[in-house]
């Protein structure tokens, strides 16, 4: 969509999840299925590694080099403000922000 409507080379797209893989999760037949979180403890529903990380893919022509590896840990809280922050708004002022 973003070709379609000559977007592509203007737009940052930004693919994350909420959490990790659920460890153990069973289907309405009562089959077990388990998540993998690799090296990581813990799963979906845990405070462990393995329930908080989780991978966040950027493209964002002219700004984001491909291939970049950014390992500074983020968190899904902070899209708001950056998201925010780069359309040059400012952030509603019933909120809080944390410096």
């Amino acid at each position: 969509m973003l070709d379609q409507w000559h977007l592509s080379e203007k737009t940052l797209v930004y693919f994350t999840s909420d959490q990790g893989a659920h460890i153990e999760e069973i289907s309405i037949n009562g089959e077990v299925h388990g998540g993998y979180n690799g090296i990581y403890k813990g799963g979906k529903s845990t405070n462990w590694e393995g329930g908080i990380r989780v991978p966040g893919l950027f493209r964002w022509p002219g700004a984001v080099k491909p291939n970049t590896l950014i390992d500074e840990p983020t968190s899904n809280m902070d899209i708001f403000p950056t998201v925010i922050k780069l359309a040059g708004a400012s952030l509603p002022k019933d909120r809080y922000e944390i410096s």
